[in-house]
Protein backbone atom coordinates (compact mmCIF):
# COMPACT_ATOMS: atom_id res chain seq x y z
CA UNK A 1 0.00 0.00 0.00
CA UNK A 2 1.05 3.58 -0.98
CA UNK A 3 0.89 6.27 1.68
CA UNK A 4 3.78 8.42 0.99
CA UNK A 5 1.72 11.68 1.25
CA UNK A 6 4.72 13.94 1.85
CA UNK A 7 3.53 17.29 -0.09
CA UNK A 8 2.25 20.89 1.34
CA UNK A 9 -1.09 21.51 0.11
CA UNK A 10 -1.99 25.16 -0.61
CA UNK A 11 -6.11 26.17 -0.26
CA UNK A 12 -6.62 29.32 -2.63
CA UNK A 13 -8.97 31.75 -2.61
CA UNK A 14 -10.56 33.07 -4.73
CA UNK A 15 -8.81 34.82 -7.51
CA UNK A 16 -5.66 35.57 -4.56
CA UNK A 17 -2.72 35.93 -6.28
CA UNK A 18 -0.03 33.30 -5.23
CA UNK A 19 3.60 32.65 -4.75
CA UNK A 20 5.40 32.27 -8.15
CA UNK A 21 5.80 28.68 -8.45
CA UNK A 22 9.59 29.06 -9.53
CA UNK A 23 11.54 31.98 -7.89
CA UNK A 24 13.20 33.16 -10.86
CA UNK A 25 10.15 33.36 -12.61
CA UNK A 26 7.26 36.49 -11.71
CA UNK A 27 3.66 37.39 -12.76
CA UNK A 28 4.22 40.68 -11.07
CA UNK A 29 4.13 42.73 -14.30
CA UNK A 30 0.96 40.80 -16.15
CA UNK A 31 -2.70 41.79 -14.84
CA UNK A 32 -4.60 39.58 -17.00
CA UNK A 33 -8.27 38.15 -15.48
CA UNK A 34 -10.60 36.17 -17.68
CA UNK A 35 -13.91 38.68 -16.75
CA UNK A 36 -11.74 41.39 -17.96
CA UNK A 37 -11.51 39.28 -21.55
CA UNK A 38 -13.62 40.16 -24.29
CA UNK A 39 -16.06 37.01 -25.03
CA UNK A 40 -13.92 34.77 -22.39
CA UNK A 41 -16.86 34.25 -20.17
CA UNK A 42 -20.57 32.63 -21.17
CA UNK A 43 -22.93 30.57 -19.61
CA UNK A 44 -24.20 27.35 -21.19
CA UNK A 45 -26.83 24.52 -19.39
CA UNK A 46 -26.74 27.26 -16.36
CA UNK A 47 -23.07 26.78 -15.44
CA UNK A 48 -20.21 29.15 -16.26
CA UNK A 49 -18.04 28.15 -19.12
CA UNK A 50 -14.49 29.91 -20.59
CA UNK A 51 -14.50 30.55 -24.31
CA UNK A 52 -10.24 29.47 -23.92
CA UNK A 53 -9.66 30.59 -27.81
CA UNK A 54 -10.37 33.74 -26.38
CA UNK A 55 -8.25 33.53 -23.81
CA UNK A 56 -5.42 31.87 -25.73
CA UNK A 57 -5.81 35.17 -28.44
CA UNK A 58 -4.65 37.36 -25.30
CA UNK A 59 -2.27 35.75 -24.05
CA UNK A 60 -0.57 35.89 -27.15
CA UNK A 61 1.71 39.08 -26.17
CA UNK A 62 2.64 37.43 -23.13
CA UNK A 63 3.39 33.92 -24.95
CA UNK A 64 7.69 34.72 -24.54
CA UNK A 65 6.77 35.54 -20.79
CA UNK A 66 9.72 32.99 -18.12
CA UNK A 67 6.64 32.46 -16.37
CA UNK A 68 3.72 31.96 -19.26
CA UNK A 69 2.97 28.42 -17.42
CA UNK A 70 2.00 30.15 -14.38
CA UNK A 71 0.19 32.43 -16.00
CA UNK A 72 -1.92 29.59 -17.69
CA UNK A 73 -2.26 28.05 -14.13
CA UNK A 74 -3.28 31.07 -12.50
CA UNK A 75 -6.09 31.75 -15.28
CA UNK A 76 -7.35 28.17 -14.32
CA UNK A 77 -7.23 29.29 -11.02
CA UNK A 78 -9.92 32.09 -11.81
CA UNK A 79 -11.49 29.44 -13.99
CA UNK A 80 -11.86 27.46 -11.15
CA UNK A 81 -12.97 30.36 -8.90
CA UNK A 82 -15.67 31.58 -10.70
CA UNK A 83 -17.03 27.84 -11.14
CA UNK A 84 -16.97 28.08 -7.30
CA UNK A 85 -18.87 30.90 -6.81
CA UNK A 86 -21.14 29.81 -9.07
CA UNK A 87 -21.66 26.36 -7.08
CA UNK A 88 -21.82 28.10 -3.50
CA UNK A 89 -21.77 25.89 -0.72
CA UNK A 90 -18.39 24.69 0.32
CA UNK A 91 -16.41 24.26 -2.80
CA UNK A 92 -12.71 25.78 -2.72
CA UNK A 93 -9.85 25.44 -5.00
CA UNK A 94 -6.54 23.82 -4.10
CA UNK A 95 -3.06 23.35 -5.29
CA UNK A 96 -0.78 20.68 -5.71
CA UNK A 97 3.16 20.14 -7.41
CA UNK A 98 1.10 19.29 -10.72
CA UNK A 99 -2.60 19.63 -10.42
CA UNK A 100 -5.66 22.33 -9.24
CA UNK A 101 -8.21 20.55 -7.22
CA UNK A 102 -12.37 22.05 -6.80
CA UNK A 103 -14.39 20.58 -4.62
CA UNK A 104 -16.61 20.52 -1.28
CA UNK A 105 -15.18 17.71 0.95
CA UNK A 106 -13.54 18.41 3.95
CA UNK A 107 -10.37 20.07 3.98
CA UNK A 108 -8.42 17.21 5.42
CA UNK A 109 -9.86 14.82 2.72
CA UNK A 110 -9.38 17.16 0.02
CA UNK A 111 -6.12 17.22 0.46
CA UNK A 112 -5.09 13.74 1.14
CA UNK A 113 -7.36 13.59 -2.53
CA UNK A 114 -4.74 15.92 -4.00
CA UNK A 115 -1.59 14.19 -2.86
CA UNK A 116 -3.09 10.58 -4.20
CA UNK A 117 -3.73 12.66 -7.51
CA UNK A 118 0.02 14.18 -7.37
CA UNK A 119 1.62 11.36 -6.41
CA UNK A 120 -0.08 9.01 -9.26
CA UNK A 121 0.84 11.64 -11.57
CA UNK A 122 4.61 11.69 -10.38
CA UNK A 123 4.80 7.82 -10.59
CA UNK A 124 2.75 7.79 -13.99
CA UNK A 125 5.46 10.79 -15.97
CA UNK A 126 8.26 8.00 -15.12
CA UNK A 127 5.88 5.38 -16.75
CA UNK A 128 5.24 7.61 -19.53
CA UNK A 129 8.41 9.83 -20.12
CA UNK A 130 6.37 12.75 -21.64
CA UNK A 131 8.08 15.00 -23.98
CA UNK A 132 9.28 18.03 -22.57
CA UNK A 133 6.94 20.76 -23.44
CA UNK A 134 4.17 18.47 -24.51
CA UNK A 135 0.37 18.68 -23.27
CA UNK A 136 -1.21 21.71 -21.69
CA UNK A 137 0.60 24.51 -20.19
CA UNK A 138 0.22 25.41 -16.52
CA UNK A 139 -1.16 23.14 -14.09
CA UNK A 140 -3.87 20.33 -14.68
CA UNK A 141 -7.35 20.49 -13.37
CA UNK A 142 -9.55 18.51 -11.48
CA UNK A 143 -13.36 19.18 -11.09
CA UNK A 144 -15.33 16.81 -8.09
CA UNK A 145 -18.85 17.48 -8.20
CA UNK A 146 -21.29 15.88 -5.26
CA UNK A 147 -24.23 16.41 -7.13
CA UNK A 148 -25.08 13.49 -9.57
CA UNK A 149 -27.47 16.00 -11.58
CA UNK A 150 -24.83 18.72 -11.66
CA UNK A 151 -21.72 16.17 -12.69
CA UNK A 152 -24.48 15.27 -16.28
CA UNK A 153 -25.07 19.16 -16.27
CA UNK A 154 -21.45 19.57 -16.72
CA UNK A 155 -20.60 17.28 -19.03
CA UNK A 156 -23.59 17.25 -21.26
CA UNK A 157 -21.27 20.48 -22.61
CA UNK A 158 -18.93 18.03 -23.94
CA UNK A 159 -21.55 15.71 -25.93
CA UNK A 160 -23.02 16.93 -29.02
CA UNK A 161 -26.73 17.30 -29.07
CA UNK A 162 -28.52 13.84 -30.73
CA UNK A 163 -31.33 11.48 -29.69
CA UNK A 164 -28.03 8.89 -28.92
CA UNK A 165 -28.66 6.98 -25.24
CA UNK A 166 -24.90 7.63 -23.58
CA UNK A 167 -24.02 4.84 -20.78
CA UNK A 168 -23.96 6.02 -17.75
CA UNK A 169 -20.29 8.10 -16.45
CA UNK A 170 -18.20 8.66 -13.12
CA UNK A 171 -16.06 10.55 -14.60
CA UNK A 172 -14.28 12.04 -18.02
CA UNK A 173 -11.32 13.56 -19.02
CA UNK A 174 -11.64 16.36 -21.91
CA UNK A 175 -8.84 18.10 -23.68
CA UNK A 176 -11.19 20.57 -25.13
CA UNK A 177 -10.52 23.81 -24.21
CA UNK A 178 -8.49 24.03 -20.91
CA UNK A 179 -7.58 20.17 -20.24
CA UNK A 180 -9.12 18.69 -16.77
CA UNK A 181 -10.76 16.15 -15.46
CA UNK A 182 -14.31 15.79 -13.86
CA UNK A 183 -15.36 13.59 -11.94
CA UNK A 184 -18.98 12.28 -10.13
CA UNK A 185 -18.20 12.56 -6.55
CA UNK A 186 -21.21 9.83 -5.65
CA UNK A 187 -18.95 7.44 -7.22
CA UNK A 188 -17.79 4.73 -4.87
CA UNK A 189 -14.89 4.04 -7.43
CA UNK A 190 -14.27 7.99 -7.98
CA UNK A 191 -10.46 7.55 -6.54
CA UNK A 192 -9.87 4.83 -9.47
CA UNK A 193 -11.65 6.61 -12.12
CA UNK A 194 -9.66 9.70 -11.15
CA UNK A 195 -6.33 7.83 -11.65
CA UNK A 196 -7.75 6.36 -14.88
CA UNK A 197 -8.62 9.93 -16.16
CA UNK A 198 -5.59 11.55 -15.30
CA UNK A 199 -3.43 8.76 -17.06
CA UNK A 200 -5.41 9.65 -20.19
CA UNK A 201 -4.88 12.87 -19.77
CA UNK A 202 -1.14 12.32 -19.64
CA UNK A 203 -0.97 10.69 -23.19
CA UNK A 204 -3.93 13.30 -24.46
CA UNK A 205 -1.53 14.42 -26.70
CA UNK A 206 -0.16 11.15 -28.37
CA UNK A 207 -1.91 8.88 -31.47
CA UNK A 208 -2.26 5.79 -29.43
CA UNK A 209 -4.49 3.07 -30.11
CA UNK A 210 -7.26 2.79 -27.52
CA UNK A 211 -6.55 -0.38 -26.60
CA UNK A 212 -3.01 1.07 -25.03
CA UNK A 213 -4.71 4.31 -24.30
CA UNK A 214 -7.29 2.18 -22.05
CA UNK A 215 -4.56 -0.60 -21.15
CA UNK A 216 -2.52 1.91 -19.38
CA UNK A 217 -5.74 3.65 -18.07
CA UNK A 218 -6.75 0.81 -16.20
CA UNK A 219 -3.68 -0.67 -15.12
CA UNK A 220 -2.49 2.47 -13.25
CA UNK A 221 -6.29 2.03 -10.78
CA UNK A 222 -3.58 -0.01 -8.93
CA UNK A 223 -2.04 3.68 -7.44
CA UNK A 224 -4.96 3.70 -5.44
CA UNK A 225 -4.10 2.46 -2.06
CA UNK A 226 -6.15 -0.93 -1.17
CA UNK A 227 -7.22 -0.89 -4.81
CA UNK A 228 -6.94 -4.49 -6.19
CA UNK A 229 -7.54 -5.26 -9.57
CA UNK A 230 -10.36 -8.05 -10.07
CA UNK A 231 -8.91 -11.57 -10.60
CA UNK A 232 -9.10 -13.47 -14.01
CA UNK A 233 -10.29 -17.36 -13.54
CA UNK A 234 -10.62 -20.26 -16.10
CA UNK A 235 -13.68 -19.09 -16.92
CA UNK A 236 -13.49 -15.55 -17.96
CA UNK A 237 -10.19 -17.23 -19.66
CA UNK A 238 -12.50 -19.67 -21.53
CA UNK A 239 -15.24 -16.21 -22.79
CA UNK A 240 -12.54 -14.73 -24.27
CA UNK A 241 -11.17 -17.54 -26.14
CA UNK A 242 -14.44 -18.34 -27.09
CA UNK A 243 -15.57 -14.59 -28.02
CA UNK A 244 -12.30 -13.37 -29.78
CA UNK A 245 -12.00 -16.70 -31.68
CA UNK A 246 -15.49 -16.71 -33.22
CA UNK A 247 -15.88 -12.98 -33.83
CA UNK A 248 -11.94 -12.11 -34.39
CA UNK A 249 -9.74 -9.39 -32.67
CA UNK A 250 -10.14 -7.01 -35.69
CA UNK A 251 -12.46 -4.46 -33.98
CA UNK A 252 -10.48 -4.95 -30.85
CA UNK A 253 -7.55 -3.80 -32.14
CA UNK A 254 -9.36 -0.61 -34.43
CA UNK A 255 -11.04 0.35 -31.19
CA UNK A 256 -14.58 -0.45 -32.37
CA UNK A 257 -15.07 -3.39 -30.01
CA UNK A 258 -14.97 -0.56 -27.01
CA UNK A 259 -17.80 1.00 -28.03
CA UNK A 260 -19.83 -1.97 -28.50
CA UNK A 261 -22.39 -3.31 -25.92
CA UNK A 262 -21.55 -7.01 -26.85
CA UNK A 263 -17.81 -6.28 -27.18
CA UNK A 264 -16.94 -3.83 -24.49
CA UNK A 265 -16.60 -5.51 -21.42
CA UNK A 266 -14.34 -7.84 -22.72
CA UNK A 267 -12.14 -5.29 -24.81
CA UNK A 268 -11.81 -3.17 -21.71
CA UNK A 269 -10.68 -6.61 -19.94
CA UNK A 270 -8.32 -7.68 -22.84
CA UNK A 271 -6.57 -4.42 -23.03
CA UNK A 272 -5.96 -4.13 -19.07
CA UNK A 273 -4.47 -8.26 -19.64
CA UNK A 274 -2.41 -7.19 -22.58
CA UNK A 275 -0.69 -4.10 -20.92
CA UNK A 276 -0.92 -5.94 -17.62
CA UNK A 277 1.31 -8.61 -19.15
CA UNK A 278 3.96 -5.78 -20.83
CA UNK A 279 4.55 -4.44 -17.31
CA UNK A 280 5.47 -7.61 -15.47
CA UNK A 281 7.21 -9.25 -18.06
CA UNK A 282 10.96 -8.84 -17.17
CA UNK A 283 12.15 -8.11 -20.26
CA UNK A 284 9.59 -6.32 -22.09
CA UNK A 285 8.91 -3.73 -19.33
CA UNK A 286 12.00 -1.75 -19.91
CA UNK A 287 10.84 -1.14 -23.32
CA UNK A 288 6.97 0.04 -22.54
CA UNK A 289 7.79 4.06 -22.36
CA UNK A 290 9.37 3.40 -25.51
CA UNK A 291 6.20 1.49 -26.80
CA UNK A 292 3.62 4.26 -25.24
CA UNK A 293 6.02 6.80 -27.12
CA UNK A 294 5.87 5.43 -30.42
CA UNK A 295 2.65 3.32 -30.89
CA UNK A 296 0.17 4.71 -33.20
CA UNK A 297 -3.78 3.88 -33.38
CA UNK A 298 -2.83 3.58 -37.28
CA UNK A 299 -1.72 0.56 -37.02
CA UNK A 300 -2.91 -0.39 -33.48
CA UNK A 301 0.71 0.07 -32.73
CA UNK A 302 1.86 -3.15 -34.65
CA UNK A 303 5.19 -1.05 -36.08
CA UNK A 304 5.71 -0.15 -32.45
CA UNK A 305 5.24 -3.39 -30.66
CA UNK A 306 8.23 -5.15 -32.98
CA UNK A 307 10.56 -2.28 -32.56
CA UNK A 308 9.98 -2.21 -28.58
CA UNK A 309 9.54 -5.78 -28.10
CA UNK A 310 10.55 -7.34 -30.93
CA UNK A 311 7.41 -9.55 -31.37
CA UNK A 312 4.33 -8.94 -33.38
CA UNK A 313 1.14 -8.20 -31.87
CA UNK A 314 -0.64 -11.20 -32.43
CA UNK A 315 1.71 -12.56 -29.46
CA UNK A 316 0.80 -10.59 -27.25
CA UNK A 317 -2.73 -12.13 -27.29
CA UNK A 318 -1.46 -16.06 -28.15
CA UNK A 319 0.67 -15.48 -24.69
CA UNK A 320 -3.05 -15.08 -23.20
CA UNK A 321 -5.41 -17.05 -25.04
CA UNK A 322 -3.34 -19.78 -26.90
CA UNK A 323 -2.66 -19.98 -30.37
CA UNK A 324 -5.37 -18.22 -32.97
CA UNK A 325 -6.28 -15.65 -35.58
CA UNK A 326 -5.36 -12.95 -33.18
CA UNK A 327 -4.22 -9.89 -35.84
CA UNK A 328 -5.37 -6.64 -36.30
CA UNK A 329 -6.00 -7.67 -39.58
CA UNK A 330 -7.64 -10.40 -41.79
CA UNK A 331 -4.25 -11.44 -43.01
CA UNK A 332 -1.46 -12.57 -40.54
CA UNK A 333 1.58 -9.69 -40.38
CA UNK A 334 4.24 -9.70 -42.43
Amino acid sequence: MHTSFSREVIMLGFLRKRTPSTPEASLNDIELHLREIPGALSTADAIPRIDWTKVREAIVPHANHAAINQLWTELAAQWLGILAVHLAGSYEIYEGSHLLLLCARPVGESKRLLRLADDAYDRLARMINPNPGSGCPGKRAIIILDKTSLYYDYISYFYADSDRAYGASVGMHTSRGYGHIVLNGNSKSMLQTLVHELAHALVADRPLPVWLNEGLAQFVEDMVPGYRAPFINARDVRLHRRYWSWFGTAHFWTGAGFKGAASQRLSYQLAEILFRNLVTDRDRRRSVSTFLATAHREDAGAKACREAFGCQLPTLVEEFLGPGSWGPIDNPEP
